[in-house]
């Protein structure tokens, strides 16, 4: 093996390397807000920088979210499943769907986003 192959090996490793870091970083960059929707409407926006306890304009639902670090979770919700609560923490490419209560939370931007799965958004699979 002479030195320009292994220079060729090296680059191409590199390459593989960074292409592979751009594509699993770019969602976590592209995120900017947590998005709340009942019943295909959207009900709240909360900033992803934001860190707290919120609850959504949703008067007869009793769903608690917590934020921190970038990161979303229903920690309270008065279904019976409870199984929002139990998926825990999302990242940005991830979302919460409260099935009983008809509420999705998940976040915008990016290709990951959630605008893409809600109606009147069409996916390059839809004739």
């Amino acid at each position: 093996m002479t030195a320009a192959d292994r220079a060729l090996i090296i680059a191409a490793v590199i390459t593989v390397l960074v292409s592979a870091a751009v594509i699993f970083f770019h969602p976590f960059m592209a995120a900017k807000q947590i998005l709340v929707w009942k019943n295909g409407l959207r009900i709240a926006e909360i900033p992803v920088s934001s860190r707290g306890f919120f609850l959504p304009d949703n008067k007869d639902d009793k769903v608690r979210l917590e934020v921190r670090d970038g990161k979303v979770r229903i920690t309270g919700n008065d279904c019976s499943g409870q199984d929002c609560v139990k998926k825990g923490w999302i990242s940005p490419g991830g979302f919460l769907i409260c099935a009983p209560k008809r509420i999705v939370v998940g976040f915008s931007g990016g290709r990951h986003g959630l605008l893409r799965y809600l109606p009147g958004n069409v996916d390059s699979e839809t004739y």
